[in-house]
């Protein structure tokens, strides 16, 4: 899957995106998102995150920068992470490294 990722997020510039679409599908019991791209790849793309509503309606969420999802583990479109939020994740993901390495470094 990471291979997809990456060839959408190096050759398209994905304008929206709806990553809860079971919402929208009584039936559907999949976890599937929808994107809407265009053949173009800028630097500073920023995408729309869109969301269905109880009854059904699309809502807009949030709009994030694209390259964003190329610093993450296996360029995972980690949508509902909120841009305010995202330093306090990255900061917490070093200091748990920190911690797994001195903690081997205990062991020896």
């Amino acid at each position: 899957m990471a291979k997809t990722r990456k060839f959408v997020l190096d050759k398209f510039d994905v304008k929206a995106l709806n990553p809860n679409i079971a919402k929208a599908f009584d039936e559907a019991s999949v976890d599937t998102l929808i994107f809407i791209a265009i053949k173009h790849k800028s630097e500073d793309n920023s995408l729309n995150i869109f969301d269905f509503n109880s009854s059904k309606t699309l809502l807009s969420k949030n709009s994030i920068y694209q390259n964003r999802f190329l610093e993450n583990d296996n360029l995972v479109f980690d949508v509902e992470v909120d841009e305010s939020v995202l330093p306090i994740l990255k900061k917490s993901e070093v200091t748990a490294i920190f911690l797994k390495i001195n903690l081997k470094l205990l062991e020896e």
